[in-house]
C-alpha cells in the first residue's frame, strides 16, 4: 500500500512557505494552530460564496502541493450553492499529468470547456 502523503510531512502543502516571515511575501508567518483566523481568511474555501464564474477544477491524487481533499471541499461548496462547477480527478497523477491518456483528456476537457464558455467576437 502506498501513502498519499509525502514522507516529508513538514513540506506537505508548502507548510514552510506559509509559515515563513510575513515580510518574505504574502505568507502568514506562523503555523495554523497559532493563527487559525489568518489561515481561514486566506483560504479559498472562505471566499467560495463570492465566485460568480463557472469553475473547472483538475486534481491529481498524488499531488503533494495541493491535496485532492482541498479540491473536493471546494467543488462541494460550489455545488451546494448551485454554482456551475466541473471537477476532474486524475488517479495516479501528481502535480500535472504524465500519462499520455490523461494529458490528452485534460486538453480535450479544456477545449470543450472553453468552447462552451467563451463567446466569439
Amino acid at each position: 500500500m502506498r501513502s498519499l502523503l509525502s514522507d516529508d510531512l513538514f513540506a506537505v502543502g508548502h507548510a514552510t512557505m506559509y509559515e515563513s516571515a510575513p515580510d518574505e511575501g504574502l505568507y502568514i508567518g506562523a503555523p495554523p494552530w497559532e493563527r487559525p483566523e489568518a489561515y481561514a481568511a486566506a483560504s479559498p474555501l472562505s471566499h467560495a460564496g463570492s465566485v460568480t464564474t463557472p469553475l473547472l477544477l483538475f486534481a491529481g491524487e498524488l499531488d503533494w502541493d495541493y491535496q485532492m481533499t482541498e479540491f473536493d471541499q471546494y467543488y462541494i461548496a460550489m455545488v451546494r450553492q448551485g454554482k456551475e462547477a466541473t471537477y476532474v480527478r486524475y488517479l495516479g497523477e501528481g502535480h500535472g499529468n504524465f500519462s499520455p491518456a490523461n494529458i490528452r483528456d485534460t486538453w480535450k476537457r479544456l477545449q470543450t470547456w472553453f468552447d462552451g464558455h467563451l463567446r466569439q467576437n
